[in-house]
């Protein structure tokens, strides 16, 4: 068994993304360059994330108007 501490917790806020895809249809917004693609049951990184991040910049703007 490990013994180990919690040494420090840091909250993030994050953004849960839904697209009218069929297959993958669910991201994570971490950050502009920092997102991740539900696959399954497990979140993979997505390293070309400029189109999603685009989309998410348009949906932004629409929708805080």
């Amino acid at each position: 068994m490990v013994y180990m501490k919690i040494k420090e917790v840091t909250k993030i806020v994050c953004f849960l993304i839904e697209t009218d895809e069929e297959y993958p249809n669910e991201y994570t917004r971490y950050s502009a360059d920092n997102w991740t693609v539900r696959m399954g049951e497990s979140d993979e990184t997505l390293y070309n994330c400029e189109e999603i991040e685009t989309l998410y910049q348009k949906w932004l703007t629409k929708n805080e108007s």
